[in-house]
């Protein structure tokens, strides 16, 4: 038998079935249109994604070049500025004659020239602009550079460090180079001449070409007037000025150091340049490469990835279709297995229905049964008790025998009556956090008198709790466990009760649970391996006829699951038998053990005025009689709002006893909400045989009863709660 789910009455699972398909049908059409859409939008998404990469990393990269150039150029700069300086310092006081003469100082300035590390010149000139001390020959070669834009711009003024424009050296090169000079002040304050350097500007362009990721760059020095001092590759024998609004000079102008795109106005190609100030001196270096040198290779590659990507489109797109068409084929024959499904279900689910009357009738037939058995005493000890006792008294003790059996049949009703709601987990339970070892010293005697003969028990606490049980129906469910242990153990042996810490194991993502595990062993007869499954069932039962009504362990079963736990079975023929309860673990703190405190003596009877409220009449009747015969003075009321009506039409009352359960929109557990509401000193004793509302009673404070109570219980507590009212003031 399978697990599908039997279809409701009247419904058409051939219709579910039409609908599945035709929504299938839908569905691949759909797919459909979204292969043939969602692939090219998706490429073309990532083509521009990885194009926008392509771009920052092509933008990083020149940003980190053009700051190691600036770092370069400025170092240069820096040690030919410093190496001037200390010119300056060496040929103070000395006359341009001493420095004419001085093949020291020659020799100084060629030492310090070839220090530098770059194709150089370094000259001292009067102030007509003639050559007066170098580095490149002694003496000094007849060279006049008075008509030098460094020479010119010191001798108007003086202009600090000077970097003049590009020129043609005149050393009989070809080269080219640019200057940097320094104002030289005669002895009276007047022009003395000039300091200068001469920088070769392949120095800079060597260095330049191999610098940066993309082999094609271009890499210039301009000055903040627009004049080009370096460019890399090289114009031979040609200046360049850009003029302001060139992009170059325009980038500079809005900020000192950046990066833009754009077309170059020299040779019409678009670059990326990243630009820097090179610290105080008046230039800025640019890296520049053009952004077909990195998209080129970039677009070379999307080609190929875009060819593949089409042919999986089109590879996707004849899928689909072929699916869709599959799908339409398929529905013919799923049509033809339509009719056999039908049945199928329907003999299915008629086979559950049956397996559940089956169920129902075993679980009838078995409270049928016993309550048969309860009624036959209850009945034949009633024929008994309806013939007149003999006059001389003979007869008394029988009659006290059949009311011991009346009483019996009465409360195993009762225990039939828990048992069946304890495995429903329904029945009404009071649970308290308490501790075990304090519990299991109380009830070790009294399971021990269960045992007989040369049967022993031996009783191990070896985990305190604490736990948060009905403790009631935890003494039941060990009674029931020793009692079924007993009975398998027909030629003696011993029951072994032990508590110790347990753990369950963790779901998934969660970590283990703590319990406490409550198990009971014996040496009896064990249970058949096959059987085990069955053993909590209602009425199931290994016992001989009359010996049990089978409800021991559904009890067992039903108090575990109804206190949050879990109940094992382990068992070999002839070895014995071990039934374990798994109880959570409280969070609480314990309530305390449980010991059973010294009864007061009860107070005198005192008549009250009771308002009885029961839909039963032959209860109500009953119960009216006995409270009337104890004393109290009793109205009664057969629902809540006749009871209400009585409560305000003036009559007074000391005290309200009703029973939940009762027909009409108004029960017992809202009559005493009412009473309690508008009478807060009136005191309310509900009773029931099972509610669910009697859980929300107890959660409220009520009193409660429990059906079928004794009369002795009841005087009882009639007899606190007239104690209570007694002990309020003005009561």
């Amino acid at each position: 038998m399978t697990d599908r789910k039997a279809p409701l009455s009247g419904a058409d699972p051939g219709a579910d079935a039409v609908h599945d398909r035709r929504g299938a049908a839908r569905l691949l059409r759909g797919l459909l249109a979204v292969c043939v859409v969602a692939p090219p939008l998706l490429f073309l998404a990532a083509t521009w994604r990885n194009h926008e990469q392509q771009i920052g990393v092509a933008e990083a990269q020149a940003n980190a070049t053009a700051n190691m150039l600036r770092e370069h150029a400025l170092r240069v700069l820096d040690t030919h500025v410093l190496a001037l300086k200390q010119i300056a310092e060496r040929t103070r006081g000395m006359s341009l004659e001493e420095m004419r003469d001085s093949r020291e100082l020659h020799r100084y300035l060629a030492d310090l020239s070839r220090d530098l590390g770059s194709p150089n010149a370094l000259w001292i000139t009067d102030a007509e602009g003639k050559a007066r001390a170098g580095s490149i020959a002694f003496p000094a070669p007849e060279v006049d550079v008075s008509d030098r834009d460094y020479f010119l711009e010191q001798k108007d003024r003086d202009a600090g460090i000077f970097i003049s424009v590009p020129y043609r050296r005149r050393e009989g090169t070809e080269s080219w180079a640019f200057g940097i000079s320094l104002r030289r002040t005669a002895s009276d304050g007047s022009f003395g001449g000039i300091l200068h350097v001469s920088l070769d500007t392949t120095f800079f362009s060597d260095f330049w070409e191999t610098a940066g990721p993309v082999a094609e760059h271009l890499v210039p020095l301009m000055r903040d007037d627009g004049e080009m001092l370096v460019r890399y590759p090289a114009e031979p024998g040609q200046r360049l000025r850009l003029p302001p609004d060139s992009p170059f000079p325009r980038a500079v102008a809005r900020n000192p150091n950046g990066l833009y795109t754009a077309v170059s106005r020299v040779d019409g190609i678009e670059r990326i340049n990243a630009y820097r100030r090179v610290g105080p001196y008046p230039l800025t270096i640019s890296y520049s490469f053009a952004t077909n040198a990195v998209l080129g290779p970039w677009w070379r590659g999307i080609a190929v990835y875009g060819a593949l990507a089409f042919l999986t489109w089109i590879g996707l797109i004849a899928a689909t279709w072929q699916a869709l068409r599959y799908t339409r084929r398929a529905a013919a024959a799923y049509d033809e297995l339509r009719a056999e499904t039908l049945r199928r279900d329907l003999a299915e689910a008629a086979l559950r229905r049956a397996q559940r009357f089956e169920a129902m009738g075993q679980l009838t037939g078995g409270v049928a049964h016993d309550f048969n058995n309860l009624l036959q005493v209850i009945y034949g000890g009633l024929r008994l008790l309806s013939r007149p006792p003999k006059p001389d008294g003979s007869d008394e003790a029988a009659r006290e025998k059949v009311m011991e059996s009346l009483n019996g049949a009465v409360q195993r009703g009762q225990a039939l009556t828990r048992h069946l709601l304890s495995f429903a987990r329904r029945q009404t339970v009071t649970p308290s956090v308490t501790w075990l070892k304090a519990e299991f010293e109380r009830l070790e005697p009294l399971l021990a008198q269960v045992l007989r003969g040369r049967m022993g028990l031996t009783v191990a606490v070896e985990s305190d709790g604490p736990v948060r049980v009905d403790l009631g129906e935890l003494e039941l469910a060990l009674l029931n466990l020793v009692v079924n242990a007993r009975d398998a153990m027909e030629e003696g042996g011993r029951v072994a009760v032990t508590v110790r810490d347990a753990r369950r194991p963790p779901a998934e993502g969660a970590e283990a649970e703590p319990f406490v595990a409550v198990a009971v062993t014996d040496t009896g007869s064990g249970i058949p391996r096959e059987l085990l499954d069955a053993v909590f069932e209602p009425f199931f039962t290994t016992k001989a006829e009359g010996k049990g009504s089978g409800l021991g362990l559904s009890q067992v079963y039903g108090f575990a699951r109804q206190a949050g736990g879990h109940v094992t079975i382990d068992s070999e023929v002839g070895r014995g038998t071990t039934v374990t309860i798994h109880l959570p673990r409280a969070e609480a703190p314990p309530d305390g053990p449980r010991t059973l405190p010294e009864q007061p003596a009860a107070p005198p009877a005192a008549p009250l005025r009771i308002l009885l409220v029961e839909d039963n009449a032959e209860i109500s009747s009953m119960t009216a009689a006995v409270l009337r015969h104890q004393g109290h003075t009793v109205e009664t009321a057969p629902e809540g709002t006749a009871a209400l009506e009585r409560l305000d039409g003036g009559a007074g009352f000391d005290l309200v006893f009703s029973d939940i359960m009762m027909p009409g929109g108004l029960d017992g557990l809202e009559l005493a909400r009412r009473v309690r509401a508008d009478r807060p000193d009136l005191p309310v004793l509900l009773a029931t045989g099972f509610s669910d509302r009697a859980r929300d009673a107890a959660a409220e404070g009520f009193r409660i009863l429990r059906k079928p109570y004794d009369y002795g219980e009841l005087d009882r507590v009639l007899r606190e709660l007239a104690a209570g009212m007694r002990a309020v003031p003005g009561a």
